[in-house]
């Protein structure tokens, strides 16, 4: 499920997201897995908000890339979680208004229930992801 959420997404994927794009390609990627009651959480730095459903992820998402003049995700490792997985990214971006690009460590946590997505965290702090994941760092 994540490789194909991760296909969709990260295709065609150069030095940077379209924005404008972006967030309709993610919300697109997961619902074709969703849950009916799929929930999106952006946990960390100043953005940390619960979205409801395939318009929430989209609408997350919009305020996640709108922070930001440009970002590129680079996907990197994954673990296996009790119910989904944990998967690490390295975020590379210039924020709004800043005139450096910053390097960050980030994660998701993906929770799969009934064959479907039920839920994503995503998280700036690496060790709260693995905490909400259930393994220890």
């Amino acid at each position: 499920m994540l490789e194909r959420i991760r296909a969709d997404f990260f295709a065609g994927q150069r030095d940077a997201l379209d924005k404008e794009e972006a967030a309709d390609a993610f919300a697109r990627a997961v619902a074709s897995v969703a849950t009916a009651d799929f929930t999106c959480v952006m946990a960390g730095g100043a953005l940390t908000t619960t979205y409801e459903g395939v318009e929430g992820v989209r609408d997350g998402w919009n305020d996640f890339l709108n922070a930001f003049e440009q970002i590129k995700i680079i996907p990197g490792q994954v673990f296996e979680t009790e119910d989904g997985v944990l998967e690490f990214v390295q975020l590379i971006g210039r924020p709004v208004g800043i005139d450096a690009d910053i390097e960050q460590d980030a994660a998701a946590v993906w929770r799969v229930r009934d064959g479907g997505l039920a839920m994503v965290e995503f998280h700036i702090d690496r060790d709260a992801a693995r905490a909400s994941a259930g393994l220890s760092s």
